[in-house]
């Protein structure tokens, strides 16, 4: 999988789709290697993987508040994108909240 997106042909590229609970070991590899590699990691990494598999397994099964997505080559996670859904602050005027 490398050279150019124009030149990637479909079972290059990959795939994008929304994260499910499953996935939370995986993200939380991830994590660590992202925030691992521009510091010192002060929690051990066995830790950290156990508090944060929780906590995304917990978080993808709450669809109320977070969204991910993830994107995935030979059903290897590459990435992913986390979006936080924050409720709309009140409005005076006619409009939906």
């Amino acid at each position: 999988m490398s050279g150019h997106p124009d030149n990637l042909s479909d079972s290059d590229a990959p795939k994008i789709r929304f994260a499910e609970p499953a996935d939370a070991a995986a993200l939380a590899d991830l994590r660590y290697a992202l925030r691992s590699s521009t510091g010192t990691a002060t929690e051990p990494r066995p830790d950290f993987l156990a508090r944060c598999t929780a906590w995304m397994e917990n978080h993808l099964r709450d669809e109320q508040r977070w969204r991910c997505w993830v994107a995935e080559h030979d059903e290897k996670l590459l990435g992913a994108v986390w979006l936080q859904l924050v409720e709309k602050i009140p409005n005076p005027r006619a409009e939906t909240e």
